[in-house]
């Protein structure tokens, strides 16, 4: 499942790891974000090329991170 676009891919590879290195699914890390499991799984396959702050900001609180940190290396 690497087909992520690249100017993302460093924040959807952070997501997926965060996702996985806690042993959440898809569906409690989006209860996690107060998101739906369709948004996460879209950022995760980098088919959402372009979330709005608003999901950017619950996907960095479900992480426990800021939205700078989630998005570090993103130009």
């Amino acid at each position: 499942m690497e087909f992520y676009a690249r100017p993302l891919g460093g924040m959807v590879r952070r997501i997926l790891a965060h996702r996985r290195k806690n042993g959440l699914s898809i569906g409690a890390f989006a209860d996690l974000c107060s998101l739906n499991k369709g948004q996460i799984s879209k950022l995760e396959r980098g088919m959402n090329f372009n979330p709005s702050l608003d999901t950017l900001t619950c996907v960095a609180t479900g992480m426990g991170v800021s939205v700078e940190e989630l998005l570090a290396g993103i130009q």
